[in-house]
């Protein structure tokens, strides 16, 4: 749990700078989470075009909400809700409900059985813990340096300067080991 916290806390770092209006929050937030917001979109609509326009949306409808994320502690399960909630009216709109199961096509069944599973709220509850868990993983997997100085930056909050003279470093190691365990935390999630 502590290791979920740590990443929380960099992520709520990005809120809180988004929340005031950096644009640059939003892209970074947009880098961590596009790739994966889009697989999640397109395993419920099943179309490429669509999962893409969702994702978009998602990320415009994050930068109207900016001034209210103050109090959003998990933004993850944030983006995941949003996401769910426009593949759910794509396939609404679609009116794949009253339209007779034997006059749709092969997709439009899929689409039709996920707007049944995107309506369950235990979905996201699944997605969150399997999220926790890779996470846990590679901050495992990390060098123990690495894992220190991240853990130092993101759950301690300390600067990249306070780190270097407490761990007795060029403050351009320290940016090298959060950025490794960054990318690793990255690939290892997201893609």
């Amino acid at each position: 749990m502590i290791v979920v916290y740590e990443i929380c806390a960099m992520l709520r770092g990005l809120i809180v700078q988004l929340s005031s209006g950096n644009s640059r929050a939003l892209r970074d937030i947009m880098d961590v989470y596009q790739k994966r917001l889009y697989k999640y979109a397109l395993q419920y609509v099943k179309n490429e075009f669509v999962a893409e326009e969702i994702v978009e949306d998602v990320f415009v409808a994050l930068w109207n909400k900016h001034t209210e994320l103050k109090d959003v502690e998990d933004i993850s399960g944030f983006l995941l809700v949003i996401t769910r909630n426009l593949c759910l009216n794509y396939l609404r709109k679609k009116r794949l409900e009253m339209i007779d199961l034997a006059s749709l096509t092969e997709e439009q069944i899929y689409q039709r059985g996920n707007l049944y599973v995107l309506e369950d709220e235990t979905l996201c509850s699944l997605v969150s813990k399997d999220y926790e868990a890779k996470l846990n993983n590679v901050l495992n997997k990390l060098p123990e340096k690495t894992r220190q100085i991240f853990l130092l930056s993101r759950r301690d909050g300390l600067k990249n300067k306070e780190i270097a003279e407490k761990m007795q470093l060029l403050e351009k190691s320290i940016e090298y080991h959060i950025t490794k365990a960054l990318l690793e935390i990255r690939k290892a999630i997201f893609e």
